[in-house]
């Protein structure tokens, strides 16, 4: 498939989410059996449908911009910033407001290089978390780097560094994409 073709069915993968969640935003876990647990709204735990995450890949000299998480899904593991897709927002704003929120940074979002699920289980195998993350390509702009907000900590890693961190899903395999891609020569 062509990048353009990529796209357009990852944007019709989103519609298709966002008609899921809008449909089904009404209900409650009665709804669905007695046997549920509690959804936390805020947190996203024990959710009853997935949900949209964006993580903002930000790729400068041959390195990539990832945050120590400071809470679930995920704590204390390495990823790309991101979070929740809020209603209403676009991916490339959901993008420039979590890269701005975690990393002190503002971006420019450009295209879709991942999409993948992010599903976690508790003891009992009951579903805590799910997302959808759709992963976007962004340029730095401007903006002091520092850690904020569900972030602890923010760090550059080079491709020969990803082994040493405690990483999100995906993540190792992202990162080497794009970092080997930024490697590459243009030839167009």
């Amino acid at each position: 498939m062509s990048r353009r073709r990529d796209q357009n069915f990852l944007l019709d993968i989103i519609e298709a989410i966002n008609r899921i969640i809008s449909y089904t935003s009404g209900m409650s876990y009665d709804d669905f059996g007695d046997d549920q647990k509690t959804q936390d709204a805020v947190s996203g735990e024990y959710p009853n449908q997935p949900s949209v995450g964006v993580g903002v890949v930000i790729v400068e000299d041959n390195r990539a911009l990832v945050v120590q998480r400071g809470k679930d899904p995920g704590a204390g593991t390495w990823a790309f910033p991101g979070g929740r897709l809020e209603l209403g927002e676009t991916l490339a704003q959901a993008a420039i407001r979590e890269a701005h929120e975690e990393t002190g940074l503002a971006v420019a979002p450009g295209d879709v290089i991942a999409v993948f699920d992010l599903i976690d289980t508790d003891e009992e195998g009951e579903v805590r978390f799910h997302y959808v993350v759709i992963d976007l390509l962004a340029q730095r702009l401007s903006g002091t780097l520092r850690p904020g907000d569900d972030s602890v900590d923010v760090r550059w890693v080079r491709l020969e560094e990803i082994g040493d961190l405690p990483m999100a899903p995906r993540m190792g395999e992202v990162i080497r994409q794009v970092l080997e891609d930024d490697q590459e020569p243009d030839t167009g």
